[in-house]
């Protein structure tokens, strides 16, 4: 009996430590739109997935990537019943990713969804969605956010709002971002955000929502020992809440009662793995916004020169 109570006891500890490897982030967004959801499964189980809710008209709109502590990487995924095709693929390297990009624009695919992740000999390995389209799009590689910012101010003239971003740690220490940027009007221009702690983000949040700005994408990540939150901002009216850093049992909770209970689902998901390591929390300062192209507040703390230069296919 006590040799069966100790297997329990070690059953209940693996299992709990399993589920505690990761917190997790989200948007939720009220929508008649119904969604599906797929939780931390191996990449060979997420083609099964995808391959399934495909056929039933469900769109791949999220992916999300975190390695557990066996450095084995897990999957979450977000579909959309858009009753639109859409292709989930992996691509090793950024020449691969520009090629791709090419190849899917010439059958007619929209680049749609973009994670990446540091693979090994410094090289990128990125989950990537595309979806039926012929929306203008691309893609660049900065080397800091000054460049990321820069670039999106430049991008946003000719009308080329960002979608989607990634900070890419990598062993060397380096870290750049990849920003997927979209053709669209000037009513769906987007506004990058950036905070160095979690209350400064919220309550920009909360701003911005009461100017009708809703928060449609989320990443946080950790460079130097310090952790970062980043949001894109666009004009909308549905509603939306945000939350962060839940365990995962608490998180799936919510999102089940939400979509049962007010017709609001999960759109957009952030996982982080937890850490043993503790996070140095920086002091209070400026947090980084960028206006997409608006000119620069003479209020505006003046910005370091970046001479990096930015990776894009040439057209």
């Amino acid at each position: 009996m006590a040799k069966t109570k100790w297997i329990t006891g070690c059953f209940v500890l693996i299992t709990f430590t399993l589920q505690a490897q990761f917190n997790y982030s989200g948007i939720f967004q009220k929508t008649k739109i119904p969604h599906e959801y797929a939780d931390n499964i191996t990449w060979k189980e997420l083609q099964q997935r995808q391959a399934q809710v495909d056929t039933a008209g469900y769109e791949l709109v999220d992916v999300e990537v975190a390695k557990d502590a066996n450095k084995v990487n897990k999957y979450w995924a977000i579909w959309a019943k858009t009753r639109q095709h859409s292709v989930l693929a992996e691509v090793v390297g950024w020449d691969s990713l520009i090629q791709k990009r090419r190849d899917m624009a010439k059958e007619g695919f929209v680049l749609t969804e973009l994670e990446g992740q540091a693979g090994p000999n410094n090289v990128f390995v990125f989950t990537c969605a595309w979806a039926p389209g012929k929306i203008v799009h691309k893609v660049w590689q900065l080397d800091s956010w000054i460049g990321l910012t820069k670039k999106t101010e430049e991008m946003a003239k000719d009308n080329l709002y960002l979608v989607d971003v990634e900070a890419v740690p990598f062993p060397d220490g380096t870290m750049p971002y990849i920003a997927l940027y979209h053709y669209g009007k000037q009513t769906d221009q987007t506004f990058l955000y950036e905070a160095s702690d979690l209350t400064t983000f919220n309550t920009e949040r909360a701003r911005r929502n009461k100017s009708g700005y809703r928060l449609i994408d989320y990443e946080q990540y950790e460079h130097g020992e310090r952790e970062y939150y980043v949001g894109i901002f666009q004009k909308a009216s549905f509603d939306d809440s945000f939350r962060v850093s839940l365990d995962e049992q608490g998180f799936q909770k919510l999102r089940t009662e939400k979509a049962n209970n007010e017709s609001v689902y999960l759109t957009d998901i952030e996982v982080t793995r937890i850490k043993n390591s503790k996070i140095i929390q920086q002091k209070k300062k400026n947090a980084k916004v960028q206006t997409a192209g608006a000119p620069v507040k003479k209020t505006t703390p003046p910005k370091t020169i970046d001479n990096s230069k930015g990776k894009t296919e040439v057209e």
